[in-house]
């Protein structure tokens, strides 16, 4: 059984900030306390598994946060205790590959999607996230035949009718801190990714993602579509491929030869 099916998973890109890094986790936390009361989120578990003592409860929770940024790769999980697909969990590590990116998981038990756009954008506020993309479970197809991965069953007509192939930032590293890997049908995007995108939200963006809307906090959610993608629904693709053609710095498109960059837009050292 694919658990991965019957719950909802964000991915949020963060710029690592020692300061600010305990505060941001621990108000996800409280949002996830709040909409999932009976989920209280203060178990973790050893870095390695093999560990003895397993999960045990953590009894200050933004103490544990902030001894985290004290490790390499700050590597971090919360939750409630509970196992898939029942589990409501925030977890996260370091990925010094893509441009030392903290990548922040958090995992939900299947919920309306309407719920979870809101969650995904007030998450995304207090996060301070840089970017997240969202597909329904149904889709997961697309992203195993854009990155030529066996995630699930490849579908090259996706290719041919206009969705581009793509190189993970896993081997290859991100041009800079704040690039999307792909689009989702839920885009958050900051201030700075909208920049290094090229999105303005003008007449032009919003005619390719007609739902799409500015969050509290100043970033936007690309909405490219009112209904969850369909890969089956001709209108949906065009639509991803359209999008990806108004912005061709989402993703590294295979085989593209570039440097990657810092945030900063300079050239990474070697």
């Amino acid at each position: 059984m694919n658990h991965f099916s019957e719950c909802r998973s964000f991915h949020f890109g963060l710029i690592p900030d020692a300061a600010t890094f305990a505060d941001r986790v621990e108000a996800a936390c409280k949002i996830l306390g709040r909409e999932f009361p009976e989920a209280a989120i203060d178990f973790t578990m050893p870095y390695n598994r093999s560990d003895a003592g397993g999960p045990h409860k953590v009894e200050n929770r933004h103490k544990y946060l902030h001894q985290r940024t004290r490790t390499k790769l700050w590597w971090f999980v919360l939750n409630d205790g509970k196992g898939w697909p029942e589990t409501v969990s925030i977890m996260g590590r370091i990925d010094d590959q893509d441009l030392g990116t903290l990548g922040v998981e958090i995992m939900l038990p299947a919920a309306p999607w309407n719920f979870c756009e809101r969650l995904l954008v007030e998450l995304g506020d207090v996060l301070g996230a840089n970017y997240s993309a969202v597909l329904p479970p149904e889709a997961l197809g697309l992203c195993a035949t854009q990155f030529n991965t066996y995630w699930a069953p490849h579908d090259t007509t996706l290719i041919q009718r206009g969705i581009p192939r793509l190189d993970l930032f896993t081997y290859g590293g991100a041009e800079d801190i704040v690039q999307p890997m792909y689009l989702g049908w839920l885009n958050y995007w900051s201030e700075a990714t909208c920049s290094f995108v090229g999105f303005s939200g003008s007449k032009e963006d919003l005619g390719l993602a007609p739902f799409s809307y500015q969050t509290p906090g100043g970033a936007w959610l690309v909405k490219l579509t009112n209904e969850p993608i369909d890969v089956c629904c001709p209108e949906h693709v065009a639509a991803l491929a359209a999008a990806y053609r108004r912005w061709p710095r989402v993703g590294k498109r295979m085989g593209a030869e570039r440097s990657p960059k810092n945030s900063n837009g300079q050239q990474a050292a070697p």
